[in-house]
């Protein structure tokens, strides 16, 4: 939310790192929910596009909807053209890309 205390420049740090020095981010069991798309699209506005690599996201197999595909097209659609950007889903198989 707008007046949350994350939203401080200072609150960008963790563990002494700062968002804009990532180069991988990992989400795992991804649902698609309106918070957690929030969440990456926050991560990502932090982020220094041209530094950050990689982006993978899992989800669970059940939570594979049309809605899913929506929102993972619109995390891709704000990504840096250069970061390497991976939809996967853990299935009874193991971890599979998410075709879309």
């Amino acid at each position: 939310m707008s007046g949350c205390p994350c939203r401080l420049p200072e609150s960008y740090r963790a563990d002494n790192i700062t968002f804009d020095s990532l180069e991988e981010i990992e989400i795992n069991n991804f649902r698609g929910s309106r918070e957690q798309e929030n969440l990456v699209k926050f991560l990502l506005s932090r982020c220094n596009a041209e530094t950050l690599k990689f982006l993978e996201i899992i989800m669970p197999y059940q939570f594979v909807s049309s809605k899913i595909k929506g929102v993972c097209e619109e995390i891709r659609s704000i990504c840096h053209p250069n970061s390497n950007v991976k939809f996967n889903v853990m299935g009874d198989m193991g971890l599979e890309p998410f075709l879309f």
